[in-house]
């Protein structure tokens, strides 16, 4: 993929999120962008080891994708996390940052925002080892997804019978599945975040 079509992903993610019917995500070790804190969105800009004006780009790219919450949405949006990325979070260094995006986390889900599920361990065996992927049903019927690699994103645009988009939707339906409920997801990030309060 060219560096001009990875430049053009957040835009793209933004039109696409804009007019949505419907969004599944599944991150299997990181919090999704939709759902993260500016300090967590800086921490992930950081470990990218992007230039100073960048990550600036990237925050504001990233906060501004994030009104799509704000109940535009004709379906809520489905998030499945793996417990292993909330471990990951939790064992951040800047404590300040971790006890801001487990807030984050609850007060989408308390909000009504947007349905947050949680993988717990020993439950994702048979999809950890998957690629992250962003499904967006869009206003037309099309299906964008966009599955992430360690340094770079595929960007598929196609219908449901698309191998790629196929393999999304068996995954995501799997993880339906095997993921906590809302209530239970909800008090497992409280608990997280309660233990964060203390380290």
């Amino acid at each position: 993929m060219s560096l001009l079509a990875i430049a053009s992903v957040p835009a793209l993610l933004a039109e696409a999120e804009a007019t949505a019917l419907d969004i599944q995500n599944w991150q299997p070790f990181t919090i999704s962008g939709l759902l993260q804190t500016e300090g967590y969105m800086r921490a992930v800009a950081a470990a990218l080891q992007l230039e100073p004006n960048e990550i600036d780009n990237f925050v504001q790219a990233r906060t501004q994708r994030q009104s799509v919450l704000e109940g535009r949405l004709t379906v809520t949006p489905t998030f499945f996390i793996s417990e292993a990325a909330l471990a990951h979070l939790a064992a951040h260094t800047n404590r300040d940052v971790v006890r801001g995006q487990f807030q984050r986390l609850v007060t989408v889900i308390e909000q009504g925002q947007a349905e947050i599920r949680v993988v717990p361990f020993g439950l994702g065996i048979t999809v950890v080892e998957t690629n992250p992927f962003h499904l967006i049903q869009c206003e037309n019927h099309s299906i964008l997804v966009i599955v992430e690699h360690l340094h770079y994103p595929d960007i598929v645009t196609a219908s449901r019978d698309d191998p790629v988009v196929k393999a999304c939707w068996l995954t995501n339906r799997h993880l339906s599945g095997i993921a906590l409920s809302q209530p239970l997801s909800l008090a497992l990030i409280q608990g997280y975040t309660k233990r964060s309060l203390f380290a």
